[in-house]
Parts: C-alpha cells; structure tokens; sequence
C-alpha cells in the first residue's frame, strides 16, 4: 500500500478506546451533557469515563474538621451516582468518580493530565460552563475538547466542518468521518469555507468586481475537491462542501447561521496542535465560536 493510500483509509477518532474526562456541576447543565453522553457512548467504546467535580475554594467555604469533609464528599458521590445512573442506566459504560478541590479549570485541567485523556467534556450554560470559559479550556488542553451546551438534542445527524485548508482542518474533517463511521453511518457532513475577496484596488487589474468573485470562487471550490480528494479519501463524494463569501459579520457568525439554516447539529472544529505556544494561540475563529455559541455541542479536535 503507498503512503498515499495509507492516509487516505485511516481517520482520527479521540473518543474510542481512550478515556474520557467529564466535568460536572451536579446542576441543571449536567442533564443535557449525561443525555448527551448516553447517546455518543452507546455508540462509542471508551476504555473509562472519569466523571469530575470540582469543589471551589472560597475564604467563607472550610470544613470545620476532616469528618464533616468526608461526610460532604460522600454527599457529592451519591449524587454524582444518582445523576449518572439516572441516564446511564443499565448501558452505563466504566465510570469513576471523581472530588476535587480548587479552580475548575485547574482541576478538570490536571486531571486529564493525569489520566492522559483523550476527551474533555464540559457542559455549558447559556453564557459558559461549569463555572469555566470553554475558550480557556480549549486553549489549555492537549486533547480534543467537547462542550455540550444545555440546548444540545442527543443526535448526530448532520456534522458542520468549518475548513481553512489547514493541518488543523485536516484533523477536524478526519474525526467526522470517524465519528460517523461509529456513531451514525447516514449522518451528513458538511464542510464550509468561509473567504473575502482580495483588495487589489492598487494594482489596476482589468477585472470586474463580479469577475474578481467569480475567479475567487472557482479557486476556492478547486481547492475544495483537492482538499477532499487528498484528505477524505473514498468518503469524499459522500461530503458536501459549501463556500461562503463573508459579509460584514464575524466568521463565527457565519458557521453559526450556517448551522441553524442547514439544521446541523454537530460542530467539528480545529484547534492548534500539541506546541505550547500553540495551545496559547487557538486560533481567533475558534475561540468566537466558543464563545458566542449557545446551541450546538462543539467538537475541537487538537
């Protein structure tokens, strides 16, 4: 088999056979992220799902002796149990059950190095979740992140797949393809390029600005079908693509819309790789989408 072959038949897929970190709240944001979870782990095979919560450390909050600590931890666990069990039921897959103490994202953060995860699952609240900024956890993380806003419908119907032509893009498109394989075979993938025209306003060029559009176009859909043919391999024709010319508005704004008019439902995007200075500069397209996002759980693969 050549080296081209090769790539074309493996795909990424952060999720299976690996273990997954999930963050808690023991508050409404946790039913949608269970729920969610049920659905993705009925699918998928995760060698361990490390349930965390993450007690803060305030001044006025302190235990009066290590007993009345325990006492409060075994509260926590029973809840913890009872929210999991409700939606895992008798499919529940391997799980621990983890305390811990001090900022939730420090936390959530360290035990996922700890344990060498290959998934962080947050849930998110209208404006953020479990009392973490998802764009600070993306950033920080080495491995793919999800975060599963409380408006999230357990399905995957219809992934959206934001490309820039990057190595970054390649991942993100590679983990859709994978998480359809396993999760949900007629899912629809769909891939967006969101560009701007050039300003060549200084070069006198005898072109129109329709034809200037047009030229733009047809380079990008070029680069498109090489794109899917390089990286997509057999599944290539099975993967729509879609160009958009950006207006006024951010590029968040446009995935966004994108996913509302095409009832997409699923969010697969890429974040940097693995460097230090990487994780520091996730890449501003992400970190809006994370930030404005309210509606669709989003896969940031790393």
């Amino acid at each position: 088999m050549s080296p081209t072959a090769e790539k074309k038949s493996t795909f990424i897929d952060p999720l299976s056979h690996g273990k997954a970190v999930v963050g808690l709240e023991l508050a409404r944001p946790d039913y949608p992220l269970l729920e969610y979870l049920h659905y993705l782990f009925g699918h998928l095979k995760a060698e361990e799902i490390r349930f965390v919560h993450v007690i803060p450390q305030l001044e006025f909050f302190y235990w009066e002796d290590q007993e009345e600590k325990l006492e409060v931890d075994k509260q926590i666990l029973q809840r913890m149990e009872e929210e999991i069990s409700a939606f895992f039921k008798a499919a529940r897959p391997k799980a621990s059950l983890e305390i811990r103490e001090g900022n939730p994202l420090e936390m959530l953060l360290e035990e996922a190095g700890t344990c060498k995860a290959s998934l962080v699952v947050i849930g998110q609240r209208g404006a953020g979740g479990h009392n973490i900024a998802s764009k600070k956890m993306a950033r920080r993380t080495d491995c793919p992140i999800l975060i599963v806003p409380e408006k999230a419908e357990s399905v995957i119907s219809h992934m959206l797949v934001p490309i820039d032509f990057s190595p970054s893009s390649v991942k993100a498109l590679q983990t859709a393809i994978a998480l359809r394989r396993a999760v949900n075979p007629e899912a629809a993938i769909t891939c967006v390029n969101i560009y701007e025209l050039p300003d060549l306003s200084a070069y006198r060029l005898q072109r129109t600005p329709g034809e200037l559009h047009q030229m733009v176009e047809e380079d990008r859909s070029q680069a498109f079908r090489a794109f899917l043919h390089e990286y997509a391999g057999e599944e290539a024709a099975s993967i729509s693509n879609s160009l958009i010319h950006k207006s006024d508005m951010s590029i968040s704004h446009h995935i966004t819309h994108f996913a509302k008019e095409h009832q997409c439902d699923l969010i697969v995007i890429g974040g940097k790789g693995h460097s230090r200075m990487e994780r520091l500069v996730l890449g501003s397209v992400t970190e809006n989408l994370l930030s404005d996002n309210e509606d669709f759980p989003i896969l940031v693969v790393k």
